[in-house]
C-alpha cells in the first residue's frame, strides 16, 4: 500500500483550534492521492456516458407510446447527476 499510514485519521470535533483542522497548517488532503482522485473522475465520467444508453434500453422495453417518455425521464436524472 502506498500510503504511509494506514487508517482512519483523528476525529475532529471543530471545538479546539490546537488540535488542527486549518488548512493554512495542515494539509487536510492527505488521505487522497492522485491516483484516488482520477479514479473518481474516471469513475464520475463513464456513469454520465452510461445514463443515455441506459435511457435507450428502457426506451425499448417500453411501449411505443410510452419510449420518447422514458428517454426523457433517463435524461431528467442525468441532469440531477449532473448537478448534484
Amino acid at each position: 500500500m502506498s500510503y504511509s499510514w494506514v487508517g482512519a485519521p483523528t476525529t475532529f470535533n471543530g471545538t479546539n483550534e490546537a488540535l488542527g483542522g486549518d488548512s493554512n497548517y495542515e494539509n487536510l488532503n492527505q488521505w487522497y492521492q492522485s491516483g484516488d482522485q482520477a479514479y473518481i473522475i474516471i469513475a464520475s465520467a463513464m456513469v454520465l456516458v452510461m445514463v443515455p444508453g441506459l435511457g435507450f434500453l428502457y426506451s425499448g422495453l417500453a411501449r411505443r407510446k410510452s419510449a420518447l417518455s422514458m428517454i426523457w425521464a433517463c435524461m431528467g436524472s442525468f441532469s440531477i447527476i449532473t448537478f448534484q
